[in-house]
Order: structure tokens, then C-alpha cells, then sequence
């Protein structure tokens, strides 16, 4: 009997070509190539310019993915595309990708759920598709964290890059075990909501206009300072996101009754070298199967997942059609996700 099944047609990345090393950070902060590269992997992050617009990157890498797979803008039902940092408070970022690409049909939106957001932007798109609704979804993370960073803050400032990638769904029947989006599972802990968060609490000083109404806000005992920046408990994330991720790799291979031993590729968010390290060695996974994106990119976040997996496509000949590929992701929130895919 034929099954609606999900495959990957293609993939496609983009990062900004201005590239800021450790030992370059060392001019603006007191840090080295050394402690940024022992605690975290990262020895290098992309920077978009300052006349780039996260739509600019996230249409760069479905470009690259719509090219390599022969694919034009209107060959496309929906977009859905996953960012943290988007042009404007509204419009979506998601429409100006449609129009930059001269995709006229279809539907297209934005998702946020910070890093966990490309894998839950997956699920989304794999029910779209499943439904027989639509026949071609891009899914595409893109972000430029370099705009929100605190740059007097040597802690969570040297973590993270700009970037963009995007993959290419679509729905195909067939009886055979082939290219297939097994399984994805979503979760989240409100209680963990403290451990990571960004925050601009300058409106008052941005929007002038709203002195007129000052008189009219009742006192709530707020101090609106001019604050911003990536506020994090170092600890409970690396605790929680291990121990997250981990889980969630486990729970999803157990309800598919996939065994550890089949799976042939760990991709996890890039949010830290030593917790991709410490997820492997609980899941038994050899360092030679996990793929990896941080050392040259930092954490782009949301972008980390498709700009990992491209970054193999492209480079990696033992990444194999017919492969088991375990992605899992640990966001703010937290908010927790996996998914198992055939390659």
C-alpha cells in the first residue's frame, strides 16, 4: 500500500562574508581566542552589514536551496520561516522572502520559538503536507543576533552569529522505506523560562510620541530603563539543554522503536560545542556522525540546524540517501524538539 511520505529535495545556506574572529573580538573586549574557543567551540561567527535585513539572508538560502533543486519562487505552495530578529514588527519577514523570490501564489508566515523554531517549523510544514493541501513548502531559519546582543557583555556576546538556511519539503507516494520525515515530537518547560531570554525594555526612549500619553498609564512600579541584550543562567541552560535534548532523542527513537544503533546522524542545535559533545557521549554516538556548524558560525540560533545540515550536503560524500538522520533542539523558554528523518 502507497503512503504519503516527506522528502527533503533540497537544501541551501547563506552566511553574511564578513567574518569576525575570537582574536578580533579581543580588540572591543577583554576575551581571547582561547577562552571563547575552550568553552564553547567557536573560533569564528558571521556578521551581517549594516545594510542587511534578515529577509536579505533568509532569500539568499532559499535561493541557493530553490537553485540547486531547479525550482523557481512559484514552484512553491508556502513558505514558513522561523526568526528571532525579524525587519519589522509587521509585516512578516516571511512576505518580503515571497516577494524577493517572485513567488506570486501559495501562503506564507513567520514562527518563533527562537532555537527550537526550525525543527518546530518542520512539524508545521510536514502536516501541510501530509493534509495534501500542498505539494512544496520552503522551511527557513534566519537570524541576525548580532542586532540584539549587549556588546559590552563578553558573555553572551561572543556566542552567537548572523545566518540563514533553508530546506526545500515535499510530499511524494510510495511503498518503500524511503527519503521520509519519520517523526517529530515538541516540548516545553514554562518553569525554565528564566534561564534564557532576551530583552529591550527602551520604548520609552525609542518612541518619543508616547510622552504625549504618559498622564493616561497608570504607575505599575516598572522601571523602564533603557535595558537589552541576552540575559542567561549559564548553568541551567547547559544542565537543561543536555538533559533536553538528550530526552527528547531518546523518547522519539523509543515511540518509532528505532534503536540508537540505526541511526547513522546526530544533528543538534549549535548552541555550544561542549553540550553537542556531552548529548553524543549519552546517546553513544562516535564524533565522526554529529554534525557540526558552530566552530565556523557561532550559534545563528535558529539558522543553526538547516546551516548545519546544507554544510554537510554539500561537503560530507558519507552522508548517504536512505540515512537515519536524529535531529534535537534546546531553545529559550525552554522549548525542546527532535526529529527523525530518512535522508
Amino acid at each position: 500500500m502507497t503512503k504519503t511520505k516527506i522528502r527533503i529535495v533540497s537544501t541551501g545556506s547563506y552566511l553574511p562574508p564578513n567574518i569576525v574572529t575570537n582574536d578580533d573580538l579581543s580588540s572591543i573586549l577583554e576575551t581571547n581566542d582561547e577562552w571563547i574557543k575552550s568553552r564553547t567551540g567557536i573560533t569564528q561567527r558571521h556578521i551581517a552589514s549594516a545594510s542587511q535585513k534578515t529577509s536579505d539572508l533568509a532569500t539568499a538560502a532559499l535561493q541557493n536551496a530553490l537553485s540547486k533543486a531547479n525550482l523557481e519562487g512559484d514552484d512553491l505552495d508556502a513558505i514558513i520561516l522561523t526568526t528571532t530578529t525579524p525587519d519589522l514588527i509587521f509585516p512578516t519577514t516571511a512576505i518580503r522572502v515571497q516577494h524577493n523570490i517572485g513567488m506570486k501564489k501559495g501562503f506564507v508566515f513567520d514562527m518563533q520559538t527562537v532555537c527550537s523554531g526550525f525543527v518546530y517549523a518542520i512539524y508545521t510544514a510536514e502536516k501541510f503536507l501530509r493534509s495534501g493541501d500542498v505539494k512544496r513548502v520552503a522551511v527557513v531559519g534566519a537570524e541576525i543576533m548580532s542586532r540584539i546582543l549587549n556588546w559590552d557583555d563578553r558573555s553572551t556576546c561572543v556566542l552567537f552569529g548572523d545566518g540563514a538556511g533553508a530546506i526545500i519539503l515535499e510530499s511524494y507516494e510510495s511503498q518503500d522505506s524511503e527519503s521520509d520525515i519519520i517523526d517529530v515530537m515538541l516540548s516545553s518547560d514554562p518553569s525554565l523560562q528564566e534561564a534564557l531570554y532576551a530583552q529591550d525594555n527602551s520604548f520609552l526612549h525609542k518612541n518619543k510620541s508616547l510622552e504625549k500619553i504618559l498622564k493616561f498609564m497608570q504607575s505599575d512600579g516598572i522601571s523602564h530603563e533603557d535595558k537589552f541584550g541576552i540575559c542567561m543562567n549559564g548553568a541551567a541552560v547547559f544542565k537543561n539543554a543536555v538533559e533536553g535534548m538528550t530526552n527528547m532523542s531518546l523518547k522519539i527513537l523509543e515511540k518509532n522503536k528505532i534503536p540508537l544503533g540505526s541511526v547513522q546522524w546526530l544533528l543538534l542545535h549549535q548552541a555550544n560545542m561542549r553540550i553537542t559533545k556531552s548529548v553524543a557521549e549519552r546517546l553513544q554516538i562516535p564524533d565522526n556522525r554529529v554534525m557540526e556548524s558552530i566552530s565556523e558560525c557561532a550559534n545563528t540560533s535558529v539558522a543553526t540546524i538547516p546551516i548545519s545540515l546544507d554544510k554537510y550536503v554539500r561537503n560530507n560524500p558519507e552522508l548517504k540517501r536512505g540515512d537515519l538522520i536524529l535531529m534535537a533542539t534546546a531553545g529559550a523558554g525552554m522549548t525542546f524538539s527532535s526529529c527523525l528523518l530518512r535522508w
